[in-house]
């Protein structure tokens, strides 16, 4: 199998993070003389790898791999780098396209959001491919909204459910995916839709209702 690099990161601390492909992936950590100083190695995704890239906590305590199989599947690998470099968890793959992640002010948690489709994403409302909730209303589902507790491993999904108002024209200009997460507060997040900006509270509700 070919060996390539997927991604690379250069910390503050001097220290540079690589991600190798082969018949498994792994990651080199090298000091800033360019000596391999750590490294680890994980099994390569049985979905596939077409792409990645690293993120970096605050502080730099942690490094997020974020996967995706070139299948509309989205994943991540977390680990700590504190000192040398330790797997401590991930997301298997998701259905979806375009995922962004960001870290709570405290590192305590790692935010997902996860488009289900990059491209036309009004395209169940053209193709009149609606659901009705229990009251009648019609809505189709954009995707998802995950955080992840580092410390417990505990993982709470949110499905973002678009309520289109009646006689609604979708506007069809070309937008970026990418849902750009951010922390306003400990317990507020902000995140970009197609229309514009949303606000949401922690802790996560089970469903999160937009309307366009």
């Amino acid at each position: 199998m070919q060996h390539y690099d997927l991604s690379n990161i250069s910390l503050n601390s001097g220290r540079r993070i690589s991600v190798q492909v082969g018949k498994d992936v792994q990651l080199v950590v090298r000091s800033n003389s360019d000596t391999v100083v750590a490294h680890t190695t994980l099994p390569y995704p049985l979905a596939g790898l077409a792409g990645g890239y690293l993120l970096a906590s605050p502080s730099e305590r942690y490094l997020l791999m974020s996967i995706f199989s070139g299948q509309s599947e989205e994943g991540y690998e977390l680990f700590d780098v504190s000192s040398d470099i330790r797997h401590l968890s991930g997301c298997q793959y998701l259905k979806g396209e375009a995922a962004t992640y960001c870290f709570s002010p405290d590192e305590s948690s790692i935010i997902m959001t996860l488009p289900y489709s990059s491209s036309e994403w009004w395209q169940p409302w053209d193709d009149d491919d609606m659901e009705l909730d229990e009251d009648g209303r019609r809505y189709f589902d954009f995707g998802l909204i995950q955080q992840h507790r580092i410390g417990t491993n505990k993982i709470t999904r949110s499905i973002i459910r678009i309520f289109p108002p009646e006689q609604w024209v979708p506007n069809r200009n070309s937008y970026s995916p990418c849902m750009k997460p951010k922390f306003l507060n400990s317990d507020k997040l902000s995140f970009t839709m197609p229309w514009g900006t949303e606000q949401i509270s922690l802790p996560l509700p089970e469903i999160i209702e937009l309307s366009p």
